[in-house]
């Protein structure tokens, strides 16, 4: 282990850090939340130097591989920056010329892009603009990761991933033979509001949109259904009509095992409702 970490210097550093925390030899961490703080802030640029470490390692590999072939030809080296949720990474990647056509090994490979975003970091992005304005969530994800984004990333990631949900198969109506024993469910409703910009008219109508925001309130519909002893299930959500509700409430129950032996058990709040057989 001395040995390796030998080659890496800056994870090192890290190391020794977090052991003087557990070691605590000046007795400067008294309570729970303190040393979980400076563990906290000793992981962050720990794991982010150790993704560092790991991209220039798979990028002198690829060097070594791909100047050993023929027809393949060195072209530029240029600086490819992603950002991960544990931070910003740069790398100065080499690029190469096959024929006409560019090639870049570790893009390629490792599934980046230059200025993009890493799967998890984007999953953050999208659950925070799903439940705070966009303006806020920069201010959430540096509180909670310790790294910065701009207002542009948070809207456009959340709204690219809410805009892929309705590439999703389509609603399942029909119940299949068997499925699982038992199921519990529920459906339940709340008020949202919703912000919509009217359209220019006349010369009288303001040219600001901010003068021109209209807010309204719909009725969301939320629904789950899963096995009685898993954590995970199905969930799904329409601003649709009861109708709706209820084709997404089957198709949930439907994703999550159910089938025409199932016993499904509902959740609810005592509202009144129509009996409908499905």
């Amino acid at each position: 282990m001395e040995e390796r970490v030998h080659e890496y210097p800056e994870l090192r550093g890290h190391l020794e850090a977090l052991l003087e925390i557990v070691e605590n030899a000046e007795g400067t961490v008294v309570k729970a939340d303190d040393a979980e703080e400076r563990v906290i802030q000793e992981l962050r640029p720990l794991g982010r130097s150790a993704v560092q470490s790991w991209a220039e390692r798979k990028q002198r590999r690829l060097e070594r591989e791909y100047e050993g072939r023929a027809g393949i030809t060195r072209k530029v080296k240029k600086t490819s920056i992603g950002t991960r949720g544990l931070g910003q990474i740069e790398l100065g990647e080499q690029i190469y010329r096959q024929g006409k056509q560019q090639v870049r090994p570790f893009s390629e490979t490792a599934g980046v892009s230059c200025r993009g975003y890493s799967l998890g970091l984007q999953r953050a992005l999208s659950d925070f603009g799903a439940d705070v304005a966009f303006g806020k969530v920069p201010q959430k994800l540096k509180e909670h990761y310790g790294i910065e984004v701009p207002v542009s990333a948070a809207q456009t990631i959340t709204e690219r991933h809410a805009a892929a949900m309705k590439t999703q198969p389509a609603v399942l109506q029909r119940l299949p033979r068997g499925g699982v024993a038992q199921l519990v469910g529920e459906l339940d409703g709340s008020m949202v509001p919703i912000v919509s910009i009217a359209v220019t008219g006349d010369q009288s109508t303001p040219r600001d949109d901010r003068k021109r925001r209209q807010l309204s309130w719909r009725e969301a519909r939320l629904c789950l259904a899963r096995v009685p002893d898993k954590v995970s299930g199905r969930y799904a959500a329409t601003l649709g009509g009861p109708a709706a509700a209820g084709a997404m409430f089957v198709d949930c129950v439907i994703r999550a095992g159910g089938g025409r032996a199932t016993k499904l058990h509902c959740v609810g709040d005592g509202a009144k409702v129509s009996r409908q057989t499905i």
